[in-house]
């Protein structure tokens, strides 16, 4: 039953995290963030609190690979902690499968962070323009004249992405007009781990009850 447990506690936490972002706006959240941010420049050093800053600033603004080192290993912790759980009770199909679907999941994070989401440049803006053709004026931020449209300026890469969608810490890449399609194949291979987990884990358990 650990399991149900830790299931449990993430599934409170991840409520928790999105009731505050969901209500970031509010009085009350804004309160309680407001008042532990006094709280802690009170009670702890200065010098923590500026590389706590930094650190900041370094995760959420630069790009890195702390979130993708992270999300892998949650994702072999996660398979271990089921596969341990439901082992003894697994078929060898089924072990076959949940492997097949870890490694499928890993080839896809791989092949999809090596992908060029349609980073604009000097070479290949002509060819981006003719897709929706371009803006009157240049990107602020890499200075690309004539900046192809529905493109947008990647802060953490710094380079401009054509169909920019947004920058996932998770697979520390950008997803854009030219891996969107690799992006939602990694989506779909979370679906199917999640999926044969819920089974795994609904066999175990129905074969303690009966």
């Amino acid at each position: 039953m650990e399991i149900l447990f830790l299931f449990a506690l993430q599934f409170l936490l991840f409520l928790l995290i999105l009731v505050c972002f969901v209500f970031r706006d509010s009085q009350l959240v804004r309160f309680i963030l407001s008042s532990l941010s006094r709280w802690s420049k009170t009670l702890l050093p200065r010098k923590l609190i500026d590389l706590a800053n930094r650190l900041y600033i370094h995760l959420y603004f630069k790009r890195n690979k702390v979130f993708f080192n992270f999300y892998i290993i949650l994702v072999l912790m996660g398979n271990a902690a089921t596969i341990s759980v439901t082992m003894p009770n697994l078929w060898n199909f089924e072990t076959l499968i949940t492997f097949g679907l870890l490694a499928l999941h890993l080839l896809a994070l791989k092949r999809l962070s090596n992908t060029d989401p349609g980073v604009v440049t000097s070479i290949n803006v002509e060819t981006f323009r003719q897709v929706y053709g371009a803006e009157d004026g240049a990107c602020k931020y890499c200075s690309i004249d004539r900046r192809p449209k529905r493109s947008k300026h990647c802060l953490r890469c710094d380079v401009c992405v054509h169909r920019f969608d947004h920058h996932c810490v998770w697979t520390d890449c950008c997803v854009g007009g030219c891996n969107i399609g690799r992006f939602i194949f990694w989506l779909l291979t979370i679906l199917l781990m999640l999926t044969n987990t819920c089974f795994l884990l609904y066999a175990d358990l129905y074969i303690y009850t009966v």
